[in-house]
């Protein structure tokens, strides 16, 4: 089975594009293709938040919202990371951007997206190694 190796930053940095992908009309096996492949990007995005809002709640201090948070919907308390704090919370957060993962199905091939008859704007294709380059690698992690 093919896969792809990456991170979890990765995977949550080429969610959005792969998500404008998704609702691009295409043929039937590449919409396929692309949906399956978001599923399980997606999944590794979930797990990365998870871990994320552990993080913050683990180092944060939690307060009142302001009423300018309160006027935008929020209701509950607002969890901060304090300065003290900041620089631990940024190396553990850069830490967990670095967690391999692994994705258990093909990248996107250049043959897929040129298949495309209408013009897909090239934000849309910022999705690392989720694209197989021609010369049969994948993009950065």
């Amino acid at each position: 089975m093919p896969e792809i190796l990456t991170t979890l930053g990765a995977c949550v940095d080429a969610e959005p594009a792969l998500s404008r992908l998704a609702a691009h009309t295409w043929p039937v096996k590449t919409a396929y293709h692309i949906a399956r492949l978001l599923k399980l990007v997606r999944e590794e995005s979930r797990a990365f938040e998870d871990e994320r809002v552990k993080l913050v709640r683990a180092l944060g201090v939690a307060r009142p919202p302001t009423e300018t948070e309160q006027a935008r919907g929020l209701r509950d308390e607002v969890i901060e990371v304090p300065a003290d704090k900041l620089k631990d919370y940024l190396q553990q957060h850069a830490d967990l951007r670095a967690v391999p993962a692994t994705i258990g199905w093909a990248p996107l091939t250049v043959d897929m997206i040129e298949a495309q008859t209408q013009p897909i704007p090239a934000t849309d294709l910022d999705i690392g190694p989720f694209l197989l380059e021609p010369s049969g690698n994948g993009g950065p992690p």
